[in-house]
C-alpha cells in the first residue's frame, strides 16, 4: 500500500519525518490542476481526515467525480455524504487505530472496490451543482429552470 499525502498544515514537518523514513510514503504539498488531475486517477480510494465542520466538502464529490471511494471521520456532516460499503467509509475523528482498521478491511476486500468505485462516479452524477441547486430552490418554494 502506497500513501499519496497532499495539502499544507501545521503537521508538514512531521509528514515529512515519515516520508523519509518509508519510501511508501509521498508528499506532495499542495497541489492543484493537472498534478491534482493525475493524483485522483493513480488512488483507489481518497482519505478524508478532516477535523473542520465541513458542511458539503467539495473534495468528497471531486473524488467522487473520478470514481474514488472516500474514506473519511465521522466529523461535522461528512458522514452525511458517504454511504457506508457503497461510497465509501467512515472512521472516528482522530483515531489511527479505527483509520488502519478500515484501511486493511478496505484492502482485505479490494476485489470490491470496481464496484464501489461504480458507485462513486455514479453518485457525482446524481450531486452536481444543478442538482443542489434544484434541492435549494425547491426548498425555497421556487421553480428552477434548466
Amino acid at each position: 500500500i502506497n500513501l499519496y499525502i497532499a495539502g499544507v498544515g501545521e503537521y508538514e514537518t512531521v509528514v515529512q519525518k515519515y516520508v523519509e523514513k518509508d519510501k511508501r510514503i509521498k508528499y506532495f504539498g499542495f497541489v492543484s490542476g493537472k498534478k491534482k488531475e493525475e493524483l485522483y486517477l493513480e488512488s483507489d480510494v481518497f482519505v478524508l481526515p478532516s477535523e473542520w465542520f465541513e458542511v458539503s466538502p467539495v473534495t468528497i464529490q471531486e473524488a467522487y467525480g473520478y470514481g474514488l471511494p472516500v474514506l473519511a471521520t465521522d466529523f461535522g456532516s461528512i458522514p452525511e455524504h458517504i454511504e457506508i460499503g457503497k461510497t465509501g467509509w467512515i472512521f472516528k475523528i482522530r483515531n489511527t487505530s479505527d483509520l488502519a482498521e478500515k484501511i486493511s478491511m478496505i484492502y482485505s476486500q479490494r476485489e470490491n472496490l470496481e464496484k464501489i468505485r461504480e458507485n462513486c462516479f455514479e453518485s457525482s452524477l446524481k450531486n452536481n451543482f444543478f442538482s443542489f441547486i434544484e434541492k435549494v430552490c425547491y426548498i425555497q418554494g421556487q421553480i428552477v429552470k434548466k
